[in-house]
């Protein structure tokens, strides 16, 4: 915990806070940052900096300091990140952006940003916030020629981005991409194509860090406790930013697993082994279900480097995040399928049972659990990452109370999230008013990946009831989206969706 925190007398991103700006005729001082896991956020949270008594003094007499934490209210990242974490955004008392920067600026940089949103501010004259409304492109209708188009576009984007001297995408800073890596396994299985295991085999090669060279050449994966870091700073996964995060690890565990399974690879399966080790050991609530968030970057390389690690261990972040829990499942469900283990089964339906049980209410699932407390329901992001996890845990294990709930779970979505007159699936409609500006907890943007998670959980749960209500509107999803579909792993859904439309010949009906 930051000892620090105190100093600056934080509010909750809320209409309370919003109101008292303006009450007050105040500046906002909005704080985005992710203090379980971010190395820099810890940097910029001290006393060298945030904390500086400088700044923390201003602060706390001239504006509304407001405090977000990332992870608990993704709902809210993409509204207001600036590039990275942490993230500060000096706004007008009407919520008018004046200045925003991340990073852990030094003191008189602080200072000047804070000097020029006090003069901006009194200079000013009353905003109104542009009203957003929901996007007009109308979806066109689907061919086949179009599904066909843009897998293949997707195949030759990741062909083109492969990095062929130290595996992975792209060829500055690295993130782990293994969702595109599975993707490669799949082709590599209907093709035996062996270009496309190469991409997946040197991937893996090239992350891991040889035990013998801790202090000289660490790179993204831990070979003492195992597990993945975040993302990798060089080209050659060295360098890493140390957090471990839950999501990273479940959807490498799938993709190396399935590495495993397909070739025997050695590395493969100590890789699977440690990452299985590391993420029961330090997430997994054996006594409730569920899994924990992260693990904190530490002291990095004073911990990292030593093959006796010291005593006092990185800290765990003990919050339940429905959307990361839901990738473990589809992950522990995925090894099920595998390899027949019902600890594995196990898992999973215990993780489900405590999600359905604690998450789960008529208005969606929350967002987070910490200590019996849950916030923040009406988001894309929770309802499609658990929406596809039961659609999953049906697929695989076959019991009908998954498939009622995902049942439960898509109609709410469509009740409350699809666009019926565009198509397309909205950010955000949230009954927690309160934990918003006025008017903000309705958000009309339409993101691409949680679009194309749940598209795929429709057509899924289409081919199990025959209910044309859960194919149309997933076919509507693909339409809008699919002149905008640009990434890897973040379109990954969209593919296999688009792949599952042709193999079911669903166009035609």
């Amino acid at each position: 915990m930051n000892k620090n925190k105190d100093l600056i007398d934080w509010r909750e991103y809320c209409q309370k806070s919003f109101e008292e700006a303006k009450e007050k005729n105040k500046p906002i001082f909005l704080l985005l940052t992710a203090p379980a896991w971010c190395h820099w956020c810890h940097v910029y949270e001290s006393s060298s900096h945030l904390y500086h008594p400088e700044v923390y003094q201003v602060i706390n007499e001239k504006f509304i300091p407001i405090l977000v934490d990332a992870d608990k209210r993704q709902d809210l990242t993409r509204l207001w990140l600036e590039g990275g974490w942490p993230t500060t955004v000096l706004l007008t008392k009407n919520r008018e952006k004046i200045t925003a920067y991340s990073g852990a600026i030094p003191v008189h940089e602080i200072l000047n940003n804070l000097n020029y949103a006090l003069g901006y501010n009194e200079n000013t004259i009353k905003t109104k916030l542009k009203k957003i409304i929901p996007d007009k492109a109308k979806t066109k209708e689907l061919t086949e020629k179009d599904l066909s188009e843009v897998i293949e576009k997707y195949r030759q984007a990741v062909a083109d981005s492969y990095d062929k001297n130290y595996g992975g995408f792209g060829f500055y800073q690295k993130f782990p991409q293994p969702r595109t890596l599975f993707y490669c396994l799949k082709l590599y299985k209907k093709t035996r194509d062996n270009a496309w295991l190469e991409i997946v085999q040197n991937t893996l090669k090239n992350q891991v860090t040889d035990i013998k060279n801790l202090k000289t050449e660490y790179l993204l994966f831990d070979p003492v406790e195992g597990g993945f870091h975040r993302y990798s700073t060089q080209q050659d996964w060295s360098s890493p930013h140390y957090e471990k995060m839950l999501y990273d690890n479940a959807r490498s565990l799938k993709t190396y697993s399935y590495l495993l399974h397909l070739t025997k690879d050695k590395l493969a399966e100590e890789v699977v082994k440690k990452t299985l080790k590391f993420i029961e050991k330090s997430w997994y609530d054996k006594e409730n279900g569920g899994f924990f968030g992260s693990t904190d970057a530490f002291t990095e390389e004073e911990y990292y480097s030593e093959l006796i690690r010291p005593e006092e261990k990185p800290e765990i972040e003990k919050t339940k995040y429905t959307d990361w829990n839901s990738e473990a499942v589809i992950a522990y469900l995925f090894l099920y399928k595998l390899t027949k283990n019902q600890e594995y089964r196990m898992v999973a339906e215990k993780t489900l049972g405590f999600f359905e049980e604690n998450i789960l209410t008529e208005n969606g699932p929350y967002h987070y659990i910490l200590n019996g407390i849950k916030n923040v329901r009406g988001c894309l992001l929770d309802n499609s990452y658990l929406l596809l996890a039961f659609v999953e845990a049906y697929k695989i294990i076959n019991k009908k109370e998954y498939l009622n709930v995902s049942i439960r779970l898509a109609d709410y979505a469509l009740k409350v999230l699809y666009d019926e007159e565009n198509g397309g699936f909205f950010e955000r409609n949230s009954p927690d008013k309160e934990l918003y500006a006025l008017g903000e907890e309705i958000d009309y943007a339409k993101p691409v990946e949680e679009n194309g998670i749940i598209c795929f959980a429709l057509i899924n749960l289409y081919l199990m009831t025959k209910n044309k209500k859960y194919l149309l509107p997933a076919i509507r999803t693909l339409s809008l989206k699919i002149d905008e579909l640009s990434g890897l792993d973040n379109i990954y859904y969209f593919i296999v969706a688009a792949e599952n439309i042709l193999k079911n010949k669903l166009l035609k009906e």
